[in-house]
């Protein structure tokens, strides 16, 4: 299981993730692992928005369909607490959570067609937020709030969602 993070770690780094010191439990002093060599055990770890809950970064998308003014997903979690009151980041960050786990390519092709992090349908309602709708998570977060206003929030978006497992 540490070799797993380690790895992920190693991914993360790849895709561009800042880094910030680690915790002291991720240290290699605090508790050294018989199974991974303590020298082996990173001094840091990728650092995203500690005010909104974290969610997973899944795989990059394929070459073929990078645009290129892509933005990662830790941009545009960055830029979604940067933009958002911190109540609102979080109603929105949750939605995007289960529909999506924040992987801004998947497609739902085995149920509704929906696309992207909102999981709009179809993925061409969010054109309206710009033309990179198929890779470019900001677009597809700039989309999602914009819909979010027929529930009058994100928030109330949120609640929708609790309430009926959609939105």
């Amino acid at each position: 299981m540490l070799r797993r993070a380690l790895a992920g770690l190693a991914v993360m780094a790849l895709l561009g993730f800042s880094s910030v010191p680690a915790s002291p439990s991720l240290t290699a002093q605090a508790s050294p692992s018989p199974l991974v060599p303590s020298a082996s055990i990173p001094a840091t770890v990728p650092s995203l928005d500690p005010t909104l809950p974290l969610g997973l970064v899944l795989q990059p998308p394929p070459r073929n369909r990078i645009a290129t003014d892509l933005s990662t997903v830790a941009d545009a979690r960055l830029w979604l607490s940067q933009t958002l009151p911190t109540r609102e980041a979080v109603c929105l960050d949750r939605i995007v959570w289960h529909e999506s786990r924040w992987n801004p390519l998947v497609w739902n092709t085995k149920g509704s067609g929906a696309y992207g992090l909102p999981q709009a349908r179809p993925a061409s309602k969010m054109a309206s937020a710009g033309p990179d709708y198929m890779t470019n998570p900001i677009t597809q977060l700039r989309w999602a709030i914009a819909y979010a206003a027929k529930y009058g929030s994100l928030c109330g978006a949120w609640a929708f969602w609790v309430a009926h497992g959609w939105w």
